[in-house]
Parts: C-alpha cells; structure tokens; sequence
C-alpha cells in the first residue's frame, strides 16, 4: 500500500485511534482527507461514530462487534462509515 500513498503513525500507543490523543500531524491529515481507509477493530470502536468518508477493514473478533455491524464473528469485513 505504502506504493500508491503515504502511511503514517497516529501519534498515540492506545489501541484504536482517540482523536484528541493523536500528533498535529496525522489530524491535520485526517482533517484533510477526502477518504480514511482504517485497519483494526480497535480504529472501528473509536472511529464509527466520525462523521467521515472512512472504511474499516477488520475482522470481527467480538459478538458486540458482531451484533452491530451484523457480520458472523471471525469475518473479514470492509464497511464504510457514511
């Protein structure tokens, strides 16, 4: 991936990505960016509430996760938040 854009850090060591946590940097980016793609389950809990054009890849490891994106428990899922 890091062929066809630029990848960067969050700035924080939590799991998942908590806005008010992360470097100027990579919120600036976000702020910017017309398309977020978001790896982890972790990302999906602290990210599905934005009001942004971002798509989660993960795997459902939970049934809270599973129950809210209605998706079978070990399944490779790509959602998009809006």
């Amino acid at each position: 991936m890091d062929e066809y854009t630029k990848i960067i850090s969050n700035g924080d060591y939590s799991l998942g990505t908590i806005l008010h946590r992360v470097s100027k940097e990579f919120y600036d980016v976000y702020q910017q960016a017309d398309v977020i793609i978001s790896k982890g389950s972790g990302n999906y809990e602290s990210l599905s509430d934005e009001n942004k054009n971002i798509y989660f890849l993960l795997m459902v490891k939970c049934q809270v996760i599973s129950s809210y994106i209605q998706a079978p428990i070990h399944t490779l899922v790509c959602k998009r938040n809006i």
